[in-house]
């Protein structure tokens, strides 16, 4: 039996046929993250997380694209995170899963853009919004210099930008696209100090409730 959780997009696809809507754009975007290591989080956690980012995204994709075929014209965006870029050691699940939307979209954009639809990955780094309200690390982030931050409306005027000329993935950012460019050449083992190190300073405890709480925030 499906929860009430998973079957969120049947319903809300439903409703739009019910009302005799037609999408042209869906954006994918509500999200959210865990404080921690992988064993220190719960697995409930996991998966709402896995359910909001992976399934949510891929199901709500694959019910409206077809109408999208059919009309020769769609966009789809598809947020992501600098996180599904780079195999960083901290925060595992939601890395894991940022790497699904990123390769997903790809993919996707490949076999819809010669009907006319485009399907773009955005993938941001840290950006001024309720994601780390919703995961309680607010206190965690604070010694993220200003300059590493975006708004999320910069984010989601690039990534509309990126659709529209059919960009598969797009880095928001030149600090960004400049870090995830640097980070393919960094050792593993460096890689893994590091990450050890942004677990401690972003706060390795159990989620609380607000962190299987759907969020409509840009990572």
């Amino acid at each position: 039996m499906r929860s009430r959780r998973s079957r969120r997009p049947s319903q809300l696809c439903n409703e739009i046929e019910a009302r005799g809507l037609a999408i042209d754009a869906l954006v994918n975007n509500a999200g959210f993250g865990t404080a921690g290591t992988y064993v220190r989080s719960s697995w409930a956690a996991y998966e709402a997380m896995l359910q909001v980012i992976v399934t949510a995204t891929s199901e709500l994709t694959y019910r409206l694209v077809p109408a999208m075929i059919e009309r020769r014209h769609g966009r789809i965006i598809n947020v992501a995170s600098t996180a599904g870029l780079v195999r960083a050691p901290a925060g595992v699940m939601y890395g894991a899963s940022k790497t699904f939307v990123v390769s997903f979209s790809e993919l996707l954009a490949r076999e819809v853009r010669p009907h006319g639809v485009h399907v773009t990955a955005i993938c941001p780094g840290f950006t001024r919004s309720e994601f780390h309200e919703a995961s309680g690390a607010t206190d965690s982030v604070r010694w993220v210099p200003a300059w590493l931050w975006m708004d999320a409306s910069t984010v989601a005027r690039q990534g509309f930008d990126a659709s529209s000329t059919g960009t598969p993935v797009y880095i928001n950012g030149r600090i960004n696209r400049l870090s995830v460019a640097v980070f393919k050449y960094v050792p593993m083992p460096l890689v893994v100090a590091a990450g050890r190190q942004f677990a401690k300073l972003y706060g390795m405890r159990r989620p609380h409730q607000a962190e299987i709480t759907d969020t409509g925030s840009l990572p």
